[in-house]
């Protein structure tokens, strides 16, 4: 099952680049609706700082300054410099330093070029909003597609069978807790057994969905949820796991965190799409070698 689990993820590696496309496009989605908004409103915000009586500001020397406090930034932190860049505080700080370092003569409409800043910030904030959540829905996007796709390569199902799969699952994922209730009160360190054992017990789960899919008719149950074929999915998933995070640190190490959260993102998403459905993929290949040992016997 290792074996085949492994081979599973690097094969499927040559999807790599559909989560990353997707992602882009999200992001790329959200640039083209943000940044006509962000140009408009810095447009307007510099037109009323230069229209004000013997002012003259250098728009270049005001986005240098810009990009001096963006590069001041933690970047060896992104997701902390990230969140600085799109707060409301640091904008406003920012803008009025670089504006008022730049305008002379300002100190009458100090209180309105205030204002204008804040007017623009929040431009800047609902436009890094829409970036954001666009770029998730690439993330979610990009998943779905390459386990459709993934699916494609090492499990295939009827799609009636997807609903049967997610009504077994509903049922289990809200019995599960009720159960650890139930075992609690009747032995309370049987909760802390259940805990531990908890990657265990998913494993069989999984078994016992891909067994409803792949093996009814054509395998006996004990033959596919054993405690040997759980503990090998749980490893196997692992294993897969830890290379993609292992490969995603690598890269973070030698290029920096934001890079290494880009380019190791469809990694891990490859990981853990192959870990969902490895154990298909096991009982699959299981019932398949079964049908072709009986025409042999007989």
């Amino acid at each position: 099952m290792i074996r085949k689990g492994l081979k599973n993820f690097f094969v499927n590696l040559k999807y790599y680049f559909t989560p990353l496309g997707v992602l882009a496009l999200g992001a790329i989605l959200g640039l083209a609706i943000a940044l006509p908004v962000v140009a408009q409103s810095l447009k307007e915000l510099l037109e009323y700082a230069s229209s004000v009586e013997g002012v003259q500001l250098d728009f270049a020397a005001f986005l240098h300054s810009i990009l001096d406090a963006v590069l001041e930034l933690d970047w060896q932190n992104p997701s902390k410099a990230l969140a600085t860049l799109i707060s409301s505080e640091w904008l406003n700080q920012t803008f009025a330093d670089s504006i008022f370092a730049l305008v002379q003569n300002a100190e009458p409409v100090a209180e309105q070029i205030l204002e204008k800043i804040a007017a623009c910030v929040s431009s800047f904030v609902v436009a890094a909003v829409v970036i954001i959540v666009l770029s998730i829905l690439g993330v979610f996007g990009g998943f779905y597609v390459t386990k459709y796709l993934v699916r494609r390569e090492i499990a295939r199902r009827a799609f009636w069978k997807f609903f049967l799969v997610s009504l077994v699952d509903a049922v289990i994922t809200a019995a599960l807790p009720v159960l650890v209730v139930w075992l609690g009160a009747l032995w309370e360190p049987s909760v802390y057994l259940v805990v531990l054992a908890l990657p265990l017990i998913w494993s069989a789960i999984a078994l016992l969905e891909a067994y409803l899919v792949h093996g009814v008719g054509k395998l006996k149950l004990k033959d596919v949820i054993t405690v040997k074929s759980s503990a090998l999915l749980m490893l196997t998933n692992f294993l897969i796991i830890l290379i993609a995070s292992a490969a995603t640190s690598v890269i973070s190490a030698l290029f920096g965190d934001l890079v290494g959260l880009f380019l190791g993102l469809p990694l891990l998403e490859i990981a853990l799409i192959v870990g969902s459905l490895n154990a298909e993929s096991f009982v699959k290949e299981t019932a398949e070698l079964k049908a072709e040992v009986r025409p042999a016997e007989a």
